[in-house]
């Protein structure tokens, strides 16, 4: 392929695979055993990086957002489900409500050949110029006399849905002789509830090797500019077995500890097995781009489960698990070996894509080209591609898809706790996924700076008859990030008036009333409250640092690490009350328990920064600054921070580019919250510190 916009030379091709819910933080030590040589290779020759997600951490609207570039309130995809409009019930989320053009769309706009395999709302299948498999292609599993039929529509061109339809993986043929590699004990797997885990275990690898024939035979039937697979392997499996992973939680018995610990590892051996056949079937000659969405916690940041039922709790449970960090690695001929991205995120993928193919983003696309990354200069950006004519392979008007078909799919939603069992009446199935909808519209409005259209989304929420107080929450903390606190304590007011004792809600009236500077008013409504875990108690203490108390501060703190002694909130906690006694050793010292319990923990790194820097020792500062700048991608104080150390050990190149990182992230994340922006000795306070002691002249 040669663009003659860009006269450097033919566009390679390119390989996005996406692994949902990959983390460095459970990779990198399979990665130092040796155990994914695949994945160790790729990253050795090119870039890796953690990758900022959005929230909802929900896969079809974060896989939606990679492939478009947009938020979902551009792109449309907001649930798992939809409302079917044939049919007043409920259908998957579907490739017919996106509301602007995939990256496959553009491409075949523009004269490209592209692979789809498996992406996420994908289903029906869109009419490209290449092969597209839905993300529906493999679900279910053969009926007993021996059919499987496939969802209508799951692959185009038509004329290759029997060849796609032979690759498809039946779970049964997985049975627990076939499974030893993940679970080696598994014919001793007698009990109904290991057998249901050796089920779901067969159902979800048989899918990962369906999905992985599929994208074989992409690459193999003729020549492509664009291959996009996606793998749920990882996430799937991870809700069913993390539970089980070393260290021993203290609700997993000894027998489910030695049965099912080892399948999350074997999980990523498979998913890199599978990388390496597929890069060998590529070739050395195209661009990969690795990703995943977000992380999974693992270690102690585990969220405890317990029991199968389905709640409002349980789904907030299920959706702990997800880290706020993905995984990002890049190689090839058009990537530069080495670099390191300024804080990529989801919203970065689309745009450098298009670059590495030879094309530009649109202007209305969220992200921008990591152009550090890629050897070619990046085309100017056009308008929209969505204002570009010509066939871009999109579903004629009318398609639709069938409920029914996606049925047995939605139900495994419920069993990964991913949504509550569904109501039986249709029309308030709608309702329930309409009120889903704008609850995660409003999320994603909060967390992208845009806290003031969050609320007529909220408010509209209150008024439907699923609203809870989950969803005055929502709305008391968007009135506090537009700075209407007064209107936030209100409601908490107006909600205290059912129920006085109602904690959630103390303590967002508490938390207007701190915002609002009445600290003795705050005061109160805080130590009416109580709480009952290690977060609730770290909470209570972060209010209390807010108000400026460090006694009840420390008293919640250590509440917290007494409830989960290796608990990272209550160390960078007790940080923050030491540097308000200025004990900097103290602070320092709870500073590396945090960073020793979860290396990631950027706010313990930047406190310890802190510490250094306020002790004198710059040079360990500086290294400290730089590893929470890695972490806090939606805080510029780390930045600030560094570029002051870097200006008083006398290197001003260095603190004028940091000083311009900032700016640039400032300007990148708009109305975001900082989460330190309430730590004690901010980068001003030390700066003032050193003029106040080097005196007037300085």
């Amino acid at each position: 392929m040669t663009d003659p916009a860009n006269p450097a030379g033919p566009a390679p091709r390119l390989l996005i695979l996406g692994w949902d819910a990959a983390d460095w933080s459970f990779i990198d030590p399979m990665l130092a055993r040796g155990e994914l040589p695949n994945l160790a290779r790729l990253a050795g020759r090119g870039v890796r990086s953690a990758l900022a997600t959005l929230d909802p951490k929900l896969s079809p609207i974060l896989w939606t957002t990679v492939a478009t570039g947009k938020t979902g309130d551009k792109h449309g995809i907001l649930n798992f489900v939809e409302a079917d409009p044939a049919g007043g019930g409920l259908r998957l989320a579907s490739s017919t409500s996106r509301r602007t053009k995939a990256l496959w769309n553009i491409l075949t706009q523009h004269g490209l050949r592209v692979n789809v395999v498996s992406w996420y709302a994908s289903h029906p299948a869109e009419p490209i110029s290449g092969l597209c498999v839905s993300n529906l292609f493999a679900q279910g599993r053969p009926h007993e006399g021996g059919s499987w039929p496939m969802a209508m529509g799951a692959v185009h061109p038509p004329s290759e849905a029997a060849t796609v339809a032979a690759m498809r993986v039946d779970p049964s043929s997985l049975g627990p002789g076939r499974l030893t590699e993940f679970v080696p004990e598994a014919a001793t797997c007698r009990a109904e509830a290991e057998r249901r885990l050796l089920d779901a275990l067969a159902t979800h690898l048989a899918q990962a090797r369906s999905v992985h024939a599929a994208s074989m035979h992409a690459v193999g039937r003729g020549p492509w500019d664009c291959t996009m697979v996606f793998h749920d392997m990882i996430d799937a499996l991870g809700h069913h077995f993390m539970t089980y992973v070393a260290p021993r939680m203290k609700h997993v018995s000894m027998r489910e500890f030695m049965l099912f610990g080892g399948v999350m590892a074997a999980a990523y051996r498979e998913q890199d097995r599978m990388l390496g056949e597929l890069l060998d079937a590529a070739g050395e000659g195209t661009d990969v781009i690795l990703l995943s969405d977000h992380g999974f916690h693992n270690g102690d940041s585990r969220p405890v489960m317990h029991g199968a039922a389905m709640s409002a709790d349980r789904i907030a449970a299920e959706a702990a698990w997800h880290a706020p960090a993905g995984v990002l690695v890049m190689a090839g001929p058009g990537v530069r070996a080495g670099a390191v991205p300024l804080v990529p995120g989801l919203l970065d993928i689309a745009p450098t894509a298009l670059a590495l193919l030879g094309l530009p983003m649109g202007r209305d696309m969220d992200g921008r080209v990591l152009a550090g990354v890629i050897e070619r200069p990046a085309p100017a950006p056009i308008a929209s591609w969505d204002d570009e004519p010509g066939d871009a392979g999109l579903h004629a008007e009318g398609v639709r898809q069938d409920p029914f078909e996606a049925f047995e799919a939605i139900q495994q939603l419920v069993d990964l706790g991913y949504m509550q069992a569904l109501p039986k009446d249709a029309a308030e199935r709608v309702e329930f996924a309409r009120v889903e909808s704008d609850v995660n519209l409003s999320i994603l409005f909060r967390t992208t700076g845009r806290a003031a259209q969050a609320i007529p989304v909220l408010e509209r929420v209150l008024k439907s008859r699923h609203a809870t107080i989950r969803h005055v929450l929502r709305l008391a903390d968007a009135l506090v990030q537009c700075g209407r606190h007064e209107e936030c304590a209100e409601l908490a007011a107006r909600w205290l008036d059912r129920d006085e004792a109602d904690q959630p809600v103390l303590l967002t009236r508490a938390i207007a009333l701190t915002m609002l500077g009445r600290h003795a008013e705050a005061a109160r409504e805080t130590d009416r409250i109580s709480a009952s875990d290690s977060d609730g108690c770290a909470g209570l203490g972060d209010l209390c640092i807010a108000q400026g108390r460090p006694d009840p501060a420390e008293r919640w703190f250590r509440k917290a690490l007494a409830f989960q002694g290796r608990s990272v909130r209550g160390h960078v906690g007790l940080a923050q009350v030491a540097l308000l006694r200025d004990r900097l050793e103290a602070c320092a010292n709870h500073c590396l328990d945090a960073a020793d319990i979860d290396r990631t923990a950027g706010a313990a790194h930047y406190l310890l920064g802190v510490a250094l820097a306020w002790f004198g020792s710059l040079d360990d500062a500086a290294k400290s600054f730089e590893v929470a700048s890695t972490f806090l991608t939606c805080s510029a104080r780390p930045l600030r921070y560094l570029a002051l150390v870097k200006r008083e050990l006398g290197d001003t190149a260095a603190a004028e580019a940091l000083d311009a990182r900032a700016n640039e992230l400032e300007a990148r994340i708009g109305g975001h919250a900082d989460p330190i922006a309430m730590f004690p000795r901010p980068p001003h306070a030390w700066n003032e510190s050193l003029r106040a002691r080097r005196g007037p002249a300085a």
